[in-house]
């Protein structure tokens, strides 16, 4: 209901039902052709992935949590998302208990009761991610609670906590939620290794820490990736250095396009995949950052490809910048080891150099860093 208020794009359907949430999700997938799976055996609730000629429809359904729908619904994470409308009955009628329609349109964020968070500490996770998804501002009680409950965060599956990593890690914003979890304590009780950069010197004056570091260099990453994204969104690499990149890469656009569709698993998108890897990119050197990247995949429950992934970036992010562009076999060797990481690698190795030679027209080592990284690429 939230999307469909807002005027968005629904690609996600929640069902509740009287009983038999996988049964009827098992039903659905068959008689449309889709895929199916159990998300929450403990709580009847199971997923049907059904194709579209614009992507894929995700219908879950979940059995009521209580004796009835209002019930429910008092039971959801934020009022946002505790609205409902009867399909056999009339769907203009809004079964809002909570004034979630009220809270949308004031674009604020609050728990549907004090126990919300409580009752599942994924839901701080989430909060962050639903306001920087929407814009939205998270009510002074809710935040307290995120705060609360951050700690608990390692008590979650650690599937769960992958999925809504990723969600996070998708958003055009990502560096937005991930500065609020830096300021409530979700990031230090989710990768404390992460939280520890705030103590470490950046490795330019323009940071106040290792961590504003790292976003900006994410925040860089996310503009690439958007630029050769489905859409192209020539805004977002509006700054001096990713423009440059940018154009210079415009020729392999479709191919670049085409990486970033890469199929991980249940639908992973390979663009958040490089998020993860720019986030450890200066946890140490080039060893130490791989091995930290691949410690906190293997704790996400990533494929063991994606984690192989996340380990030869960190490795070889630096090279593209210090091997020497017009020696093939120097070519040869690195793409020889890299295979498809070293896009990403490359990619990398931009966001970094970016912020290292600084954003100013007169810096001519960025410009050669450019010509560098896109000799390596065409070498691919």
């Amino acid at each position: 209901m939230r999307d469909a208020l807002l005027g968005r794009p629904v690609h996600d359907v929640d069902l509740a039902v009287a009983d038999g949430g996988i049964r009827l999700a098992r039903r659905l997938a068959n008689a449309l052709q889709g895929d199916f799976f159990a998300l929450d055996r403990e709580r009847d609730v199971g997923r049907a992935l059904l194709r579209e000629e614009e992507g894929q429809l995700t219908v879950d359904v979940a059995a009521f949590r209580g004796p009835d729908l209002l019930t429910d619904l008092a039971d959801r994470d934020f009022t946002v998302n505790a609205m409902a409308v009867e399909l056999a009955g009339d769907c203009d009628l809004l079964i809002d208990p909570l004034d979630g329609e009220a809270d949308l349109r004031a674009k604020l964020l609050r728990q549907c009761g004090p126990q919300s968070l409580f009752d599942d500490p994924l839901r701080a996770l989430r909060a962050l991610r639903l306001a920087a998804q929407f814009g939205f501002r998270i009510e002074a009680q809710t935040l307290s609670s995120i705060r609360t409950q951050a700690r608990r965060l390692p008590n979650v599956s650690a599937e769960r906590l992958r999925d809504e990593v990723w969600r996070t890690l998708e958003l055009p914003r990502a560096g937005a939620a991930l500065r609020v979890a830096a300021a409530t304590g979700v990031l230090e009780s989710l990768a404390p290794e992460l939280a520890a950069l705030r103590h470490k010197p950046a490795g330019s004056d323009d940071y106040g820490d290792a961590w504003q570091e790292t976003l900006a260099i994410v925040d860089r990453l996310q503009r690439l990736v958007s630029a050769f994204g489905p859409r192209r969104d020539d805004q977002r690499g509006a700054s001096f250095g990713v423009g440059m990149l940018v154009m210079q890469l415009d020729r392999w656009r479709p191919q670049l396009r085409g990486h970033m569709r890469y199929p991980w698993p249940d639908a992973r998108a390979q663009g958040a995949l490089l998020m993860l890897a720019g986030l450890y990119c200066l946890t140490g050197r080039e060893g130490d950052a791989a091995a930290a990247g691949l410690a906190r995949a293997r704790a996400l429950r990533l494929s063991n490809a994606e984690c192989e992934r996340v380990k030869t970036v960190l490795s070889l992010h630096r090279e593209p910048l210090l091997l020497d562009p017009r020696s093939d076999l120097a070519l040869y060797r690195f793409w020889r080891r890299a295979g498809e990481a070293g896009v990403d690698a490359c990619l990398l190795a931009a966001a970094r150099a970016l912020g290292e030679a600084g954003n100013r027209l007169r810096d001519e080592e960025w410009l050669v860093g450019v010509d560098a990284i896109t000799r390596v690429l065409q070498a691919r």
